[in-house]
């Protein structure tokens, strides 16, 4: 029986192993990585950076140096902002997300759609991390 059970669970996580995640997972990722390097760079250097977003990717600026970190979306993936109070998604191309001299930003909720799967994230403004996260996979 302890035999039995052994091999039922290696055979889950090998099953679990297999599974591919979902392509909206990695460029999520990458945004929240540059929301945090804003955070940190804002409130260690004392001046604003901003992440902006284009039509087919988003990047990392310093306002002084025009320091900058671009990230590219997978081919077909769309990026939707949904500022603090409003109601609807609007496209995220040309939104300014920006991070004051003492680290703070405006809280938004970002939604990557891709045809595997949705997530939604929102951030934290003090920390620029998300403090919620959805993911519908297809």
């Amino acid at each position: 029986m302890a035999i039995m059970i052994m091999m039922i669970g290696v055979a889950a996580f090998a099953i679990r192993q297999d599974d591919p995640e979902p392509s909206v997972r990695k460029p999520a990722d990458d945004l929240i990585r540059l929301a945090k390097t804003a955070v940190r760079g804002s409130a260690v250097q004392g001046r604003s950076f901003s992440v902006l977003f284009e039509k087919k990717g988003f990047a990392l600026f310093g306002s002084d140096d025009g320091q900058r970190d671009h990230i590219s979306l997978p081919t077909g993936m769309k990026m939707f902002v949904k500022r603090w109070g409003a109601r609807s998604w609007e496209p995220a191309e040309g939104f300014r997300w920006t991070f004051g001299m003492q680290g703070l930003c405006e809280p938004i909720a970002v939604r990557l759609a891709a045809k595997d799967a949705v997530l939604e994230m929102k951030f934290n403004p003090l920390t620029g991390s998300p403090s919620d996260e959805l993911i519908e996979t297809f």
